[in-house]
């Protein structure tokens, strides 16, 4: 519990913590790659963490964007290499619980949509 609320924290405040991402998103990378593989009848919370996770990681990213638009930030975006490793690690985060994931990347998208509709 602790771990997730640090996770989201620092996700939410990605003007300081963008050194930090990669490794905690590592973090939960590997818990859920283990998942499979764990043999115990306790109950975990990735179920649980993992898509309030992937969401916060996706609901800044699109923030993010809109601060180097409008305020002129500088765009960590543009590192590509960075960009892919993110991505790469997210996209065993949201296997855990794909069908929330799918639903909230469809409604963050569309919340984007409509956003950019409406200034245009």
């Amino acid at each position: 519990d602790t771990i997730a609320k640090f996770t989201l924290s620092s996700l939410e405040n990605w003007h300081f913590s963008s050194n930090s991402i990669h490794y905690l998103l590592s973090l939960w990378q590997r818990l859920c790659t283990a998942v499979p593989y764990v043999k115990s009848d306790k109950v975990h919370y990735l179920p649980v963490y993992a898509p309030q996770i992937s969401k916060t990681f996706l609901k800044t990213r699109l923030e993010m964007a809109v601060g180097v638009i409008r305020d002129g930030l500088e765009d960590p975006l543009d590192d590509v290499a960075t960009l892919h490793q993110q991505l790469d690690l997210l996209s065993t985060i949201v296997r855990i619980e794909y069908p929330t994931n799918c639903n909230t990347v469809i409604s963050l998208l569309e919340e984007a949509v409509s956003a950019f509709q409406s200034a245009s």
